[in-house]
C-alpha cells in the first residue's frame, strides 16, 4: 500500500477488505515496531472471511482393483447400457491428480474424505492426518451393497463420519486449476454457491433409455415442483460442487422414499433421483440456502477438440497466466476406455499440468 496525497494508506487495487486505510489509523498502526497485519485493525476477523471449516469429498472407484472386478461380474446386468459400461468405473489414477491440485490450489480443505468400495490406491498414504478413506459400508445399509451407482452413492455422502457441515463434493476427474480460497465456494454466511449450466435442458418424463442423468434431474425436478411449485430446469456443471451436510439430512427425511429407492438399485436406473447433480442445488436453492454464483468451469470429453483444450491449459500454465477456470473435468464416459488417443492425451495432460508429487503420495 501507498500514502496518498492526503496521507491515507491506499492500496493499488480496490478489494473487498481494505482499498483504503484512513490516515488516522494509519498513524496509529505507525507508532508499533515492527510489521503490522490488516487483521490488526480489525477488532474480529472480517465479516466477508468464511469463518467455518470446509472439507472435500471424492466419490472413487478403482476397476482394477480385483475384489471390485469379483463383485461386479457377479452383479453386471447380462444386457450392458451407460449405466455399466466400463469407462465410468476405469481410471488413470485421476484421484492422484485431484490430490495434487487440491494441494496445490486448496490448501485450506480441512479433511479430504475419499468414499469408495475398492482398497486404496498403493501410491496413497492412507494414514495422512487429512485422508479420511471411507468405505461403503460405513454409510450404507447392508442390504444396498454392493453398489456401482453413482446416484446410489450420492445419497449417503452426507452420513461420512466426522464430516464438516460445510463441504465440496467432487468427482475424482474434478481438478482444480487455479488458487481458490473457501469463499469460491461459500459465502461468509454459510449460503453455497452454485455453479448451474448457463441453459435448461432438464424437462419432460423420466423415460427408460433416456440418458440415467437426465431421469434422475427430471424425477428430482418432479418431487421440487410438487413441494414448491416451481420447475428446476439447469443441471449442475461438472465441477466441484458445494454442499451442505445437514441440508442433505433434511433432504433425506422430507424425500425418504426416493432417497430408499435410488439407494436400492445397484446400477443407474430411470427412477433414481440424482442428489448431487440436481436436487440438493435447487432445494438450497428454493430454501434460501444457495445461490447460483460460481466460477467458469471447463468440461473435457473425448467427443470435444481435446488435444487442443489441453495445449491451452499448458500452454496457458508455462506462461503464467492465472487460469480464467476454476476447474476442469477430464470426463469418461460412452466408451472413452477403449480410445487410445483420447486416453493417452488426458494421461499426459494431467501428468503435465500437475507434475509435482503431493504430501498425500507415500
Amino acid at each position: 500500500m501507498e500514502r496518498d496525497p492526503e496521507g491515507h494508506l491506499s492500496s493499488p487495487n480496490n478489494n473487498p477488505l481494505a482499498s483504503r486505510i484512513w490516515r488516522s489509523t494509519a498513524e496509529a498502526m505507525d507508532q508499533r515496531s515492527g510489521a503490522w497485519a490488516l487483521e490488526d485493525l480489525l477488532p474480529a476477523p472480517a465479516a466477508e472471511v468464511v469463518p467455518f471449516d470446509v472439507d472435500w469429498v471424492f466419490s472413487w472407484v478403482d476397476a482394477s482393483d480385483p475384489n471390485w472386478q469379483e463383485m461386479f461380474a457377479a452383479w453386471a446386468p447380462e444386457e450392458a447400457s451407460d449405466a455399466s459400461d466400463r469407462s465410468r468405473f476405469a481410471t488413470r489414477d485421476d484421484l492422484k491428480f485431484a490430490l495434487r491440485s487440491l494441494e496445490l490450489y486448496a490448501p485450506w480443505i480441512r479433511t479430504i474424505h475419499v468414499l469408495t468400495n475398492c482398497r486404496p490406491p498403493e501410491w496413497l498414504d492412507v494414514d495422512h492426518p487429512r485422508i479420511n478413506w471411507v468405505d461403503h459400508t460405513d454409510v450404507f445399509e447392508a442390504e444396498h451393497l454392493p453398489t456401482f451407482s453413482s446416484h446410489a452413492i450420492e445419497t449417503v455422502v452426507h452420513r461420512i463420519p466426522g464430516l464438516a457441515d460445510h463441504f465440496v463434493y467432487s468427482n475424482d476427474d474434478f481438478f482444480l486449476t487455479r488458487r481458490t480460497e473457501p469463499a469460491d465456494f461459500f459465502h461468509a454466511n454459510g449460503i453455497a454457491r452454485l455453479r448451474l449450466e448457463p441453459y435448461g435442458i432438464v424437462n419432460g418424463p423420466a423415460t427408460p433409455g433416456d440418458p440415467d442423468y437426465l431421469n434422475g434431474a427430471r424425477n428430482s425436478a418432479a418431487l421440487l415442483a410438487d413441494e414448491f411449485g416451481r420447475t428446476p430446469v439447469r443441471l449442475h456443471t461438472h465441477s466441484p460442487q458445494s454442499m451442505n451436510r445437514t441440508v442433505l439430512a433434511e433432504m433425506e427425511g422430507k424425500y425418504a422414499d426416493a432417497f430408499t429407492r435410488t439407494r436400492a438399485n445397484r446400477f443407474r436406473d430411470s427412477t433414481d433421483i440424482a442428489v448431487t447433480g440436481f436436487l440438493y442445488h435447487h432445494y438450497a436453492f428454493l430454501t434460501g440456502r444457495a445461490v447460483p454464483d460460481g466460477g467458469t468451469t471447463l468440461l473435457i470429453q473425448q467427443n470435444h477438440r481435446y488435444a487442443r483444450l489441453f495445449a491451452q491449459l499448458l500452454a496457458a500454465q508455462d506462461t503464467g497466466q492465472l487460469s480464467k477456470y476454476l476447474s476442469v473435468c477430464v470426463n469418461d464416459g460412452r466408451g472413452s476406455h477403449d480410445n487410445a488417443d483420447w486416453d493417452a492425451q488426458a494421461r499426459s495432460f494431467l501428468q503435465s499440468y500437475f507434475a509435482e508429487k503431493s504430501s498425500f503420495e507415500r
